[in-house]
């Protein structure tokens, strides 16, 4: 029986994992930047439940990530889109390492939440994530990923941080 468990989680995440790398393949991948992209939404995971437990903040569990996203993410960040968002954006969406609370006070800031990925002990992938209560996409959208250190969370609130087993 946890065999079987075990397994069909893995296979869910497989198919989790895939559909972020078909949107990309098949909407994004070989475009120029500024080229037009079709808009394809594609739910993309969800925040496991104890995560929301935990954060009252949040509102939903389901996270979108939609094409024009990932072509902005490659706009800005062509050189580490294939080698370290795309490998590990299945586990920075649906399996954070820490939540913040963006500072929406820049020019162009319309993230609500920051979903921050740990990568041995100073890369740091950050989704920042918008909320969008409107037709059948309710839930989070990935507005951008990016890769940054340490510093750059230590201006905002932690909203939650994994706990370590000791």
């Amino acid at each position: 029986m946890f065999i079987f468990i075990l397994s069909c989680s893995v296979i869910v995440m497989q198919v989790r994992k895939d559909r972020i790398f078909n949107l990309y393949l098949n909407e994004v991948k070989g475009k120029y930047p500024g080229e037009y992209v079709k808009k394809a939404v594609e739910k993309v995971g969800y925040l496991p439940q104890y995560i929301l437990r935990e954060c009252p903040v949040l509102c939903s569990q389901d996270i979108f990530l939609s094409s024009r996203a990932l072509m902005h993410i490659q706009e800005k960040r062509r050189e580490i889109l294939e080698g370290l968002i795309l490998p590990n954006a299945y586990s920075l969406l649906c399996f954070p390492s820490g939540i913040y609370e963006n500072d929406r006070s820049g020019k162009g800031k319309r993230a609500d939440i920051l979903l921050v990925k740990e990568l041995g002990t100073r890369i740091f992938l950050i989704a920042a994530l918008e909320f969008k209560d409107s037709g059948i996409y309710k839930g989070y959208h990935v507005v951008t990923i990016i890769h940054s250190s340490s510093r750059y969370l230590d201006r905002r609130k932690c909203l939650w941080k994994k706990r370590m087993l000791s």
